[in-house]
């Protein structure tokens, strides 16, 4: 500690025993061996914070910032920072520090002696203010921390218990990893970073847009004023769109693996530019190798030439007194001919091979797919941070990355080329595509919120869209797809319980079976109602059949369980069809033939033939029946005989029925399906396509009405709430009728 008053400069020492924290033991002991084992800088950082490493706010270490390293958008460099600085402090508890000379000149120096100076390269490669500190030198001092000596594994004494070969290999990691070190800056640091990092810019129409990737875990696509100035954290514009890294990486890394199998298979083609430096070189081997004997001849002519010039350069740096240097030139003299030598016999033996080779004329096509399927391999490993060399990779050959919002603001499409070198100076240039979902929620470039411009792409679509299928038009999972409608709806699929939801389907039986609804004409009819200004979509269906089915979905009595379909139907199917297959269709059959045919007891006969049956707790809409009993009865009908008791199809009451016209022997309702807007009827007449009421005379249901569809739920097999392919009483496989 040091105090200037006037022209004296007081000292004050104050001793102070250092003591090493022995929990510090625990963190060497943790993440040395994941350094010597070199493992992701990223990966150790985080284990490093989970152990109760703290960040540092500045260069002094007695302050930090309460985060510890996990928190941190790169932990890896913070990590990797500390042992860089601190091996040898960690190791032997001593520290050689500089601390900058106060005085300069003929100043009389204090018990420290003299200060050294910095070379003319040190202070070259520090910053202006750094420089200002350097000029008047610097002092070299040695501090002893301490270091807590501990048993090794083998029972050996080392530094905090981590064996010393462990430490040797953190040292060699380190010096091997400077030693390519490049200079510092946003995207050109030595660091685990996202391989795509940006910003990747372009300009259109006076506007200039990026891709940036600021936040850990994400990508942005931005844009601003063309003429802004200041770099995209200080003037960072509008958020256009914001997307998971993961997702992105993804993405790319399976369309350049897509590329790199094409350009394997020769299925695709590659635009081919001329080289800035290289001319477009030779086409075939016999040209090839005549090129590259050129090459090493005037390389070895440029050698021999700098040879020759030795001996006057010597005489040159004699007559300067830097006799050191011109030694070293006439010691490089003979190494410079014995090279040239070796070019030149390089150049005889391709000129023996070119004249072997029989020029054909043929285009030798020679890339390298290497690093493009090992940069398709590496992003589609990393999710998020990844070492720095995927990053060198990346920009080698990807160029151009541009990005734009698509789908109403749902999608982002990913473009860019993929640029590949060829051994003639050329490059090869290959377009790729991909999609990822935009994860902005809100904004006021978007005309609605997330869920709203999903749901409408569902409800929309002009054919049938199941969430699978949505998903990948968007790049979302089908789950993701279905829970952003469902919150449109009224469901509330994960939402914060705080969330305000409107729930415009009135019950939650009734919002799952939409969302498990197979026709677009019911999708769309409740679109229009939800969204009246859209109401163009439905204009097609009959004003009947679109005021029944909103009736029955906006119904906040209707209770409904769960999916679409409320039954299998499968048994229920195989009764009507033997029924149809009797003789007397008017007469139908006997229960007990029925039973016995089906191989159901006899109350499932009755039970299907009762006008309505529901249990006393149960408020949803009672399952009619579905075929009639041809001679009324009540019950089990005890007093009937086993003929007496018969069962047929339902009689289609309409008169202006299709079937019955002409003397035809049709309208009989042989279409079961219980749905929520079937549900008090459960049948349909297929000539018609209506239910079996005359109050319902005017709705006509559409053609999809007649697939056999099927429910996960009720007597017998299931087929997942999609069209069955159930079987007959014979065996054979039934029809769809459409």
């Amino acid at each position: 500690m040091t105090i200037t008053k006037g022209a004296i400069t007081f000292e004050k020492q104050v001793p102070k025993a250092v003591v090493p924290r022995p929990e510090a033991a625990r963190i060497m002991k943790a993440i040395v061996p994941m350094i010597a084992a070199r493992r992701p800088w990223d990966e150790i950082g985080v284990e490093a914070g989970r152990l109760g490493v703290h960040a540092r706010a500045g260069v002094d270490i007695r302050h930090d910032t309460g985060r510890t390293l996990d928190q941190l958008a790169h932990p890896g460099h913070a990590v990797k920072g500390l042992f860089a600085e601190r091996l040898e402090l960690y190791v032997t508890g001593k520290r050689t520090v500089r601390w900058h000379a106060k005085i300069q000149g003929g100043a009389e120096y204090g018990r420290h002696g003299k200060p050294e100076m910095y070379e003319l390269e040190e202070l070259l490669a520090m910053t202006p203010r750094q420089r200002v500190k350097a000029e008047k030198g610097y002092f070299v001092h040695e501090l002893d921390w301490g270091v807590l000596m501990l048993a090794g594994p083998d029972g050996e004494l080392c530094p905090w218990g981590v064996p010393y070969p462990m430490w040797d290999g953190v040292r060699l990691r380190l010096e091997q990893e400077a030693a390519v070190e490049r200079s510092r800056g946003a995207a050109l640091q030595k660091r685990d970073k996202k391989p795509l990092v940006g910003p990747h810019e372009w300009v259109v129409d006076n506007t200039r847009y990026a891709i940036v990737s600021n936040a850990t875990h994400t990508y942005e696509l931005r844009s601003r004023p063309s003429d802004a100035v200041g770099g995209w954290r200080t003037t960072p514009g509008r958020r256009l769109a914001v997307w998971r890294s993961s997702d992105h990486h993804q993405a790319v890394g399976t369309a350049l693996a897509d590329v790199a199998a094409l350009l394997g298979d020769k299925a695709m083609p590659l635009t081919i530019h001329p080289g800035q430096q290289a001319p477009l070189g030779p086409s075939s081997v016999h040209d090839r190798l005549l090129q590259e004997a050129e090459n090493a001849r005037k390389e070895a002519a440029s050698l021999l030439a700098q040879a020759e010039a030795i001996p006057t350069l010597a005489l040159e740096l004699t007559a300067k007194g830097l006799l050191q240097a011109a030694i070293q030139q006439y010691e490089h003299e003979p190494l410079l001919r014995r090279r040239a030598d070796d070019l030149l016999l390089q150049a005889e033996a391709l000129e023996v091979r070119a004249g072997e080779e029989v020029p054909t004329g043929l285009v030798e096509e020679r890339i390298d797919l290497g690093p493009l399927a090992a940069l398709a391999a590496g992003l589609m490993a990393y999710p998020a941070q990844a070492p720095y060399e995927l990053a060198d990779t990346a920009a080698g050959v990807l160029h151009n990355q541009r990005a734009r919002v698509t789908d109403l603001g749902l999608a982002v499409e990913l473009t860019g080329d993929v640029v590949l070198r060829r051994p003639d100076g050329s490059t090869g240039v290959v377009p790729f595509t991909a999609t990822v979902p935009n994860r902005k929620r809100t904004g006021h470039d978007l005309d609605s919120s997330l869920f709203e411009r999903v749901a409408r792409l569902w409800f929309t679509a002009p054919t049938l869209v199941t969430f699978e299928e949505l998903g990948q038009t968007i790049g979302w999972t089908a789950d993701e797809a279905r829970r952003k409608v469902g919150v449109l709806i009224g469901v509330r699929a994960g939402l914060p319980k705080n969330t305000e939801l409107i729930e415009r389907i009135p019950t939650q039986g009734l919002r799952s079976a939409l969302l498990d609804c197979p026709l677009v004409e019911v999708r769309h009819a409740v679109w229009a109602a939800l969204k009246p200004k859209e109401s163009r979509i439905a204009s097609y269906l009959t004003a009947e059949f679109r005021d029944h089915v909103v009736a029955t979905y906006l119904d906040p009595a209707l209770v409904w369980r769960d999916h679409w379909a409320g039954d299998t139907h499968v048994f229920r199917r195989r009764l009507v069809e033997l029924c149809m297959a009797s003789t007397d269709r008017h007469n139908g059959v006997s229960i007990d033939v029925a039973a016995r045919a089906l191989g159901v007891a006899e109350n499932r006969i009755l039970e299907w033939s009762r006008q309505h049956q529901v249990g006393r707790t149960n408020r949803a809409p009672a399952y009619p029946k579905t075929v009639e009993r041809v001679t009324p009865f009540d019950r089990d009908g005890a007093h009937l005989a086993p003929d007496e008791k018969r069962v047929r199809v339902i009689r289609c009451p309409h008169r202006d029925c299709e079937g019955k016209k002409r003397g035809r022997d049709g309208g009989w309702c042989t279409v079961v399906l219980r749905v929520p807007e079937t549900a008090k009827w459960a049948v349909l007449c297929p000539d018609c396509r209506r239910v079996p009421d005359a109050d319902m005379r005017r709705v006509r249901f559409p053609d999809d009405y007649l697939i056999p569809w099927e429910g996960p739920r009720g007597f017998g097999t299931t087929n997942g709430g999609r069209s069955g392919d159930w079987m007959t009483v014979d065996g054979r496989q039934a029809p769809r009728t459409v």
